[in-house]
Formats: C-alpha cells, structure tokens, sequence
C-alpha cells in the first residue's frame, strides 16, 4: 500500500479486487500471498484503531464482496438468498473484494474526510 500512496497523485483512486480470504480461490492458488474480507480495508483508512501499521491513509470509497458471473457456479452463487449473512458460516459465497481507495487531496485534509 506504500507504493500505492507513492505513485498515486493526491486525489488519485485506486481501484482493484483481490482474493476474498473465505474463497476456495484465494487458498488454491499457489500465488497468492495474502488474503483479504471487506475489512482489511479499513486498516489503511483514518479513525481505524489499527492504523499504527502505516502512516499512509485513504479514503475508502467503496468496499464490496463479489462473484463473477463468467461460471455456472458464480450464476449460481448469486441467486442464494441471504448470502451477507452466510457468509460468515460457509466457504465460497464469494470470490473477491472489490474496492476503490482515494488518496487525500492534501495530508492535513485526511482526518477531515474520514470524519466527514
């Protein structure tokens, strides 16, 4: 996420999706070094308890959990009900985090946002 901050101009946003951690994807692939939820984001942002682990803060503009529907299983996979909530008890309801990250206009500018 360093370089990330490093390269991104302020206002540039960072748009991606990684391997959701809860996915047979994410643990199968033998690249994959690291793995993500809907939360992880939170620790690059401002007003998280637990950004001691970097100084370099965003603004999270989205984070969401998502299935592509390339497959017959992700077709699939999108139409269980309740999927949010099952999502804490079973593998597989999805595939990746999606998400958008801004840098902050100027720093002094990155504790007002977060609160805003």
């Amino acid at each position: 996420m360093n370089e990330v901050w490093r390269i991104l101009k302020p206002g540039g946003r960072f748009h991606g999706a990684v391997p959701y951690a809860l996915s047979m994807w994410a643990v199968t692939d033998p690249t994959h070094k690291s793995f993500f939820t809907d939360r992880t984001f939170d620790y690059f942002v401002d007003g998280n308890h637990n950004t001691f682990y970097t100084d370099k803060h965003f603004i999270k503009e989205y984070v969401r959990l998502g299935t592509p529907v390339t497959t017959l299983a992700g077709k699939l996979r999108n139409l269980i009900p309740f999927r949010r909530v099952l999502r804490w008890f079973l593998w597989n309801m999805y595939d990746e985090v999606q998400f958008s990250l801004r840098k902050p206009e100027r720093t002094e500018d990155r504790g007002a946002e977060a609160r805003g």
